[in-house]
């Protein structure tokens, strides 16, 4: 995996570790497969109401 082995090294114009520069972003990926798991999983129960979107 890419982030693993960059989480090796500095970022040089920052100097901080790229484990925290990538950080937001593979916790965005985490969070984005989270919820397509969630939702694929109200399809496959037929819970269809779940996926709409309130109208206020």
């Amino acid at each position: 995996m890419f982030l693993r082995r960059s989480a090796q090294f500095v970022t040089p114009a920052l100097g901080m570790p790229n484990l925290w520069f990538y950080m937001p972003a593979a916790f965005g990926m985490g969070l984005m497969g989270l919820v397509a798991l969630w939702r694929l999983t109200a399809v496959l129960r037929g819970r269809l109401d779940l996926l709409e979107e309130s109208v206020a």
